[in-house]
């Protein structure tokens, strides 16, 4: 009879290091990838920078280990990313809007906005990025287990 003994405790050691490596070194990947599109959604033309709120509010945070999100923290963020309906403007306190057309100054009790489109400017950076983030880690995956 011929008994053989594997002892596969070196390799275990060895794979959970790698995955250890590579989980550090994939989060590392993914913050400078989710700043990189942060910074790239600051940067668009695809609306005015009137105020400068919108782009100084525009960010990024870890959500979970593999997962971060972008965002921009303007109460009208959404508006400009996602545009609006036609919907009726009116004052909360039952006033007059005041307004100029053509250089005239019009008071209107309401009005009908005919709606924006959709500037989708976080998820444009966060496409373009996510490429980016893949390729890093096929990279990464690489050299931790080639």
């Amino acid at each position: 009879m011929i008994r053989v003994h594997i002892d596969s405790t070196a390799f275990d050691r060895e794979i959970t290091e790698a995955g250890r490596r590579f989980e550090r070194l994939a989060s590392q990947a993914l913050s400078q990838v989710a700043a990189s599109a942060a910074a790239s959604a600051k940067r668009t033309d695809l609306y005015k920078n009137i105020t400068g709120k919108l782009r100084a509010n525009t960010t990024w945070k870890p959500r979970t280990f593999f997962h971060a999100q972008l965002q921009a923290n303007t109460r009208y963020a959404s508006y400009v990313h996602d545009g609006t309906k036609p919907h009726v403007i009116t004052t909360r306190d039952g006033g007059m809007l005041h307004f100029q057309v053509n250089g005239s100054w019009v008071r209107k009790s309401s009005v009908n906005h005919p709606g924006t489109s959709a500037r989708p400017f976080l998820q444009i950076a966060a496409d373009a990025h996510e490429a980016i983030l893949a390729s890093r880690l096929e990279q990464i995956a690489t050299s931790v287990l080639g």
